[in-house]
C-alpha cells in the first residue's frame, strides 16, 4: 500500500487529496452512517484496521467482520459526532484527513505501485471519541 504524492494547493493537499474528492468521501460517509448502512460504511474502510472494542484494541480484517462489530466501533456517540461534523472542521496532514480531534482519519489508498494515480479514499484509522 502506498501513499499518494502531494497535490499542490487546497485544504487537503498535505494528505495528497483534492478538496472535492475528500469532501465528497466525507459526505458519503456521513450519509451512510446516518442511514446506518453498515455494508456501505464497511466498504469505505481500508483493512486490516485496528479499533477499540470494549476498551481493547482489536484488528478487524475485512468488511464482514466490521459489519459484525459495527455497533461497537461506530457506537451512538461516534456516529452522532461524525454525522454532525462540518466539512469546515476537517483538517489534513501527511497521514491523511481527520475529523476535529482525530476521531477518524481517511486517505487515498493505492495498492498498485505501478499506477499511483489510481486510488480509492478509505478510512485508515478509527480512534473513536476520547472520554
Amino acid at each position: 500500500m502506498s501513499v499518494l504524492p502531494l497535490i499542490q494547493g487546497g485544504k487537503y493537499a498535505a494528505a495528497g487529496l483534492k478538496d472535492a474528492d475528500a469532501e465528497q468521501f466525507f459526505k458519503a460517509l456521513q450519509q451512510a452512517i446516518d442511514k446506518r448502512d453498515k455494508p456501505a460504511v464497511a466498504s469505505m474502510i481500508s483493512y486490516p484496521i485496528v479499533v477499540i472494542i470494549n476498551g481493547k484494541r482489536q484488528s478487524i480484517k475485512n468488511d464482514v467482520s466490521m459489519i459484525k462489530n459495527y455497533d461497537y466501533v461506530f457506537d451512538k456517540r461516534l456516529s452522532e459526532f461524525l454525522v454532525q461534523t462540518k466539512i469546515e472542521e476537517l483538517w489534513a496532514r501527511d497521514q491523511g484527513v481527520a475529523t476535529p480531534g482525530g476521531e477518524i482519519w481517511f486517505s487515498g489508498v493505492n495498492k498498485d505501485a505501478q499506477h499511483l494515480d489510481k486510488y480509492e479514499i478509505k478510512i485508515i484509522a478509527i480512534n473513536g471519541i476520547k472520554h
